[in-house]
């Protein structure tokens, strides 16, 4: 990354996290994000780090998911992309596998918490986010039945991809043990629709009942900073969205 307008906001809005999941990232020989992080580390002198994925997608558009974190308040135990079947073989549903993460942390419960982020393909968002199911049994059975997970990402759940009927008829959406923390009012994207696509669901009472009341919400970095909507567009076209957590 060589824009220095881009890097220097970026940083400024990912310093406000102790965890961050960055989406669509294309840096399969890893020749930026080292560097990325590293002088991220130093512009804050916080000690992050980062776990990335294998380059993920169907055709010749690839990307990769990012978690960069607090190694000071966190420790990674585990991180891998779901298996859901051999992709050259047809027997594959997401077009690009969520990419899970076990952290603990004295913040967090005590087993700690399952981070599963994906970017849902937007001509299968009902398909992509009932097959959620699967990655969650995957997780009961490989961790726990009953730790918590935060499912998070740009799942394009709004507007003509998602209606409200299909939403309605979702797993993740009839069971009342998986939260959608944010409001179906918030405008996730720099768009001119005011579309709630990029979403949190949570699961677990312990890290439900750590979560601080009305934190979940987008940041809207464009009023934050006094930008131009082209300038902020330059950044990303997605808002941040985000929750805080207490003990």
């Amino acid at each position: 990354m060589n824009n220095e307008f881009v890097v220097k906001h970026l940083y400024k809005i990912m310093e406000r996290y102790d965890l961050v999941l960055i989406q669509e990232v294309q840096d399969q020989d890893l020749e930026n994000v080292p560097n990325f992080v590293e002088n991220f580390r130093k512009a804050t002198n916080k000690d992050y780090e980062y776990k990335i994925s294998e380059s993920l997608g169907r055709k010749t558009y690839k990307e990769q998911y990012l978690y960069i974190y607090r190694r000071d308040l966190m420790e990674v135990f585990y991180n891998d992309i779901y298996d859901d079947g051999d992709e050259s073989k047809g027997e594959d549903t997401f077009a690009r596998e969520p990419y899970i993460m076990h952290i603990k942390s004295h913040l967090l419960p005590a087993n700690g918490i399952i981070l599963v982020g994906a970017h849902i393909a937007p001509k299968k968002v009902a398909q992509e986010l009932e097959e959620m199911v699967k990655v969650h049994a995957f997780i009961k059975e490989k961790f726990s039945e009953g730790i918590s997970v935060v499912f998070m990402g740009d799942f394009n759940a709004d507007g003509s991809y998602l209606s409200n009927r299909k939403k309605e008829k979702l797993t993740f959406f009839k069971d009342n043990d998986y939260k959608w923390i944010l409001d179906e009012d918030t405008d996730t994207t720099l768009a001119k629709n005011d579309y709630t696509y990029d979403r949190i669901i949570i699961y677990g009472q312990a890290l439900n009942e750590m979560i601080i009341a009305d934190s979940a919400k987008a940041f809207y970095y464009d009023e934050a900073f006094s930008l131009t909507n082209e300038e902020a567009k330059d950044i990303s076209d997605h808002y941040p969205v985000e929750f805080k957590i207490g003990i």
